[in-house]
């Protein structure tokens, strides 16, 4: 659970750091900055995707926010804590403080699912605009406090790899079936309940 906790860590910094960067755009193009469009992070840029743009303002989009190194560091370090937290490093910290990952006798609410090779993936699965509307749209309980924004950055996230890896095969009928899936129990799913 220690990188589910810096899960939220690590988008609040990257979230913050994107909304200095927006206010700075706006500033000068407000037109393009507040267009619709996605952003991602893959092979050490942020890329425009989903714009209902032009390709001139996707250009001065992607160059204004790849401006910002620290913008695309986070991005980056973000996108890593991810695969820490679904593949590489899934696991816990013990009562002796030793960490013992998923099939070292440790299980957790979704031990059965599978999400290797998260990190050919991560890319192009984490939607950072979407992320932030999807954790800025959410109701807390007010007892939660608003401090607790970003503590479900873990759900959200796990929704978006699901979304990704689902595939699909034609059968013999003409017809699709689900090749890979996700049917088992969420792995923070539990916090849907408390959160």
């Amino acid at each position: 659970m220690w990188n589910y906790g810096n899960l939220g860590k690590d988008f609040e910094s990257f979230a913050e750091r994107l909304d200095d960067v927006l206010e700075r755009m706006k500033l000068l193009r407000p037109d393009i900055t507040e267009g619709s469009y996605d952003l991602i992070h893959d092979q050490g840029r942020l890329k425009v995707v989903d714009a209902k743009l032009d390709d001139r303002s996707v250009i001065w989009l992607e160059e204004s926010f790849n401006g910002d190194k620290l913008l695309v560091e986070r991005a980056a370090a973000f996108n890593d804590r991810v695969v820490k937290t679904f593949d590489t490093e899934r696991g816990r910290i013990d009562e002796e403080g030793v960490f013992r990952r998923i099939g070292d006798g440790y299980g957790d609410n979704g031990w059965s699912r599978d999400y290797s090779g998260l990190e050919a993936t991560v890319g192009r699965t984490t939607r950072f605009m979407s992320l932030q509307r999807d954790i800025d749209s959410h109701r807390l309980r007010p007892e939660l406090g608003e401090h607790n924004r970003f503590d479900r950055t873990g759900i959200y996230m796990e929704k978006y790899i699901e979304k990704d890896i689902i595939q699909y095969q034609s059968t013999s009928s003409g017809g699709l079936e689900v090749v890979r899936s996700i049917e088992e129990a969420s792995m923070f799913g539990w916090l849907d309940l408390v959160g």
